[in-house]
């Protein structure tokens, strides 16, 4: 099997989110860009990240029950189709998103905002599409009918 060309195989994701992250704290130093003024940017940010936190459990669970490795360059021994993985083949990313922005209006931090676009489609078209050829490789039409019915993200 041939290892497929992406950012993914470079990147660990969580690392990739809090790198532009601290990116966008350094420019935030540089250059203010307040977003959130009072506490709405907290209570809001703060509602994101337990949401974030909250899609957690149930994606750590299923690959703990199924015997499979959640580290994305370790090769998947099964393929995962139900709990959260019902509604966005991504869930985990979709937490780490929620925890992103979510930290962005708890800094007020612009930038982060800013930020987590470009971060979203490096995502979406550097590692998400290197994952997805990882799982087509090894699981076939079965992952191939999986993707025809489950979104990407939401």
């Amino acid at each position: 099997m041939q290892t497929p060309k992406g950012l993914g195989r470079f990147f660990h994701p969580p690392v990739m989110y809090l790198a532009v992250l601290l990116i966008a704290t350094g420019w935030d130093r540089l250059w203010p860009t307040p977003v959130a003024p009072g506490r709405w940017g907290d209570v809001v940010g703060l509602i994101l990240i337990v949401a974030g936190t909250a899609i957690m459990p149930p994606v750590l669970g299923r690959f703990r029950r199924a015997g499979t490795s959640f580290d994305i360059h370790k090769p998947a021994a099964v393929l995962i189709t139900d709990g959260p993985y019902r509604s966005s083949r991504n869930p985990a990313y979709m937490a780490l998103t929620l925890w992103y922005i979510g930290a962005g209006l708890i800094l007020n931090n612009g930038w982060a905002l800013l930020f987590v676009l470009p971060l979203l489609v490096v995502m979406d078209r550097g590692v998400i599409p290197w994952e997805e050829r990882r799982l087509e490789e090894r699981f076939g039409a079965r992952y191939r009918d999986y993707k025809s019915t489950v979104r990407r993200w939401l």
